[in-house]
């Protein structure tokens, strides 16, 4: 949602549920935690600018929530419970039908043998479509649209202003874990991740007994605003690793963000008085891209990576306008003369379509739109086309799903009617997460 060209600019939503205020949130997301299974409730959304003026059309969305027992058919990242395909660095998941493919990067690493990868991630299920609505799900926070770049994060998720709900993880493919158990103020979850969240202290605990410490939250005119990375990676000995972050967008200053800007780890050396192991070079885009990492512990790690701005973003299924999106199109490794990898997308709903190895091979994929139970619509990867350069020519794969035995992967969340007054919005999409909570995105 943007503000006119001479607004202020856009401040936040303002929520009312069949009637009532809910509250107001400056980020992307909105959760409901005190939804009845099965009841229906109408949400109005205004957006505000700075001065507090609001839409006068605001958007109405009338909702009815799950039973209990329904599942999110839409999963991301690589998770300790998914069945998946491909070949490193892809993994293709057989119930989604999502893309996660990953490019690494750094290695930060402990004393003892303790590592932690930074890798560059892209996971393909961007869009949605419910009841003839397409919703925008992906992000740009500064290594282009559908990449991240990350150890992992949490998230708080509201019931009210001051209630927290549940908490939730991301891994480092972009694989998202709800920490909805609250015994005493850490938080657990119950889907197959063993970590535990002590939100006094704000560590993140792992089975082994290492923590890493969250001192870096986005700003509010972030688009993960709210959303928490860790600062300080300790393992049991008590070796740490320290990474910093640029500063939010017209905030300044420093661990504001998503964007690492400095990596310490235990080989690191004095750099203009301070002690880094690499360090990572951002443009001036409107929001800030990821350009170049460099090494300063002699180990050769070189990294450039380049975009392209300004291409249309509309969505797979209707062609509804989206604005537009940046593009990463390459990313150059350490090598004899440099490794690139360069990637191709869908013209404008930009799922990532080819990648070409720095050896020449090629691994592509076609996507498809599923219709699940209940109108909900996703793109799916339906092919995959490899091309190892031997000489052979591509091999393609098709992905075969047995919907008619796999109810539950078609099993819908919830349903939904939007004011048909408002098709042009294209801001706004629901879901509901662990039990009948509902949540509420804004993009």
């Amino acid at each position: 949602m943007v503000d006119d060209v001479n607004g202020s600019g856009f401040l936040m939503y303002y929520i009312l549920r069949n009637g009532q205020y809910m509250g107001s949130v400056r980020g992307a997301f909105f959760s409901d935690s005190t939804v009845v299974a099965g009841q229906s409730y109408s949400y109005t959304i205004y957006p505000h600018d700075v001065h507090l003026n609001f839409s006068t059309q605001p958007l109405t969305v009338s909702v009815t929530a799950a039973a209990n027992g329904y599942k999110d058919p839409r999963k991301v990242g690589v998770r300790p419970l998914g069945t998946y395909w491909g070949a490193s660095p892809e993994n293709i998941d057989l119930q989604s039908g999502n893309l996660s493919f990953s490019l690494p990067t750094v290695t930060a690493q402990g004393r003892g043998g303790a590592a932690v990868p930074l890798r560059l991630s892209y996971n393909s299920l961007n869009w949605r479509k419910d009841a003839g609505k397409e919703w925008l799900l992906g992000t740009d926070v500064g290594y282009g649209f559908g990449w991240k770049m990350l150890a992992g994060s949490l998230t708080p998720i509201y019931s009210d202003w001051f209630t927290i709900d549940h908490y939730l993880y991301v891994d480092g493919t972009g694989a998202e874990h709800d920490l909805d158990q609250n015994t005493g103020g850490v938080w657990r979850a119950k889907t197959g991740i063993f970590v535990e969240f002590d939100a006094a202290a704000k560590r993140l605990y792992f089975p082994g007994g290492s923590f890493w410490e969250f001192d870096c939250t986005a700003n509010g005119t972030e688009a993960d605003a709210g959303t928490m990375y860790p600062t300080r990676l300790v393992d049991t000995n008590g070796n740490e690793v320290k990474l910093r972050y640029q500063g939010g967008l017209h905030y300044g200053g420093m661990n504001g963000s998503a964007r690492v800007t400095e990596v310490e780890d235990a080989r690191a050396a004095l750099v203009s008085g301070v002690y880094k192991s690499y360090s990572f070079t951002y443009n001036t885009d409107l929001i800030p891209h990821l350009t170049g990492i460099t090494s300063h512990v002699g180990d050769g790690a070189s990294y450039v990576l380049t975009y392209s701005a300004g291409h249309p973003l509309k969505d797979p299924f209707a062609n509804g306008d989206f604005g537009t999106a940046y593009r990463l199109n390459t990313m150059t490794a350490p090598g004899s003369g440099g490794l690139p990898f360069s990637m191709e997308y869908q013209t404008f709903s930009h799922e990532l379509k080819k990648v070409t190895m720095p050896l020449g091979g090629t691994l592509e994929w076609s996507y498809g739109a599923k219709t699940l139970a209940g109108n909900r619509t996703q793109m799916e990867v339906t092919q995959r086309i490899l091309n190892s350069g031997d000489g052979q020519g591509n091999r393609t794969y098709t992905i075969y799903r047995d919907d008619a035995g796999d109810a539950a992967r078609l099993a819908h969340l919830y349903t939904v009617v939007v004011d048909a007054s408002r098709t042009a919005d294209k801001a706004y999409y629901f879901d509901t997460v662990a039990g009948p909570t509902l949540g509420l995105f804004a993009g």
